[in-house]
């Protein structure tokens, strides 16, 4: 089981670092504006839904730890 939320966490980072980058590369190709390049950065960053995932697994772990 603690593998599979690993597993979970690490897909959230890769998700998000690559969305960054593809933001970033459309940004520089003038694909964007600025003001829509900080919106969605800021979207993909403060993601809450991703934010809820880390914090529940984390917090699964934890308790496990703990037992």
């Amino acid at each position: 089981m603690n593998r599979a939320h690993g597993e979970l966490h690490y897909n959230i980072n890769i998700s998000k670092g690559k969305e960054l980058l593809d933001l970033k590369k459309a940004f520089d190709e003038d694909a964007i504006t600025q003001n829509e390049y900080d919106i969605m950065k800021e979207k993909i960053i403060n993601d809450d839904y991703a934010k809820e995932i880390i914090k529940s697994t984390k917090d699964n772990v934890n308790s496990k730890i703990a037992i």
